[in-house]
């Protein structure tokens, strides 16, 4: 509990601030929410500009 109030602070005061921030995930946002609650991800998904990129893993493919 406590460190989502943490990330729902830090989130808020980006937000206020209008300030940039860069997050990335791989998580849609059904699991955003089932994993940080409604209020973090409402913040989140507000505040951005989604930019979707799919592919392969690179990683995975110079690993083989």
């Amino acid at each position: 509990e406590w460190g989502r109030e943490q990330l729902y602070l830090l989130i808020d005061g980006i937000c206020s601030r209008r300030r940039w921030c860069i997050i990335t995930s791989n998580l849609t946002e059904e699991e955003l929410v089932a994993t940080f609650d409604v209020p973090v991800t409402s913040r989140i998904i507000g505040m951005s500009r989604i930019i979707t990129v799919s592919g392969d893993d690179w990683r995975l493919e110079s690993a083989a």
